[in-house]
């Protein structure tokens, strides 16, 4: 079983980032610790920016999925926060 999840940013903006994890309870904090990656990916530089502000996003479970049925779900929950927030979902546009 998974989560998944939106994180959105605490300051009312409309930015926005879906995601899937197995682990729900402290996720969170270990990826805003891991928050490394790739200076080109676009949540990745998103939560570098609220961290440097001393923000964290909120976590939303959108919905806890079947393992089998986990890629599919991601990708149309991307494509529901692409169609509403436009712009401000951080998300690129390959869900694993």
């Amino acid at each position: 079983m998974y989560s998944l999840y939106l994180l959105t940013d605490p300051t009312g903006a409309e930015t926005a980032y879906i995601g899937k994890t197995r682990i729900s309870s402290d996720w969170l904090g270990q990826h805003l610790n891991d928050i490394s990656g790739n200076p080109n990916n676009r949540h990745c530089r998103w939560l570098k920016m609220l961290k440097v502000r001393g923000l964290k996003p909120i976590m939303t479970v959108l919905d806890i999925v079947l393992d089998a049925d986990i890629s599919q779900a991601e990708r149309d929950a991307i494509s529901m926060c692409q169609a509403i927030r436009g712009t401000h979902c951080v998300n690129d546009n390959r869900a694993s």
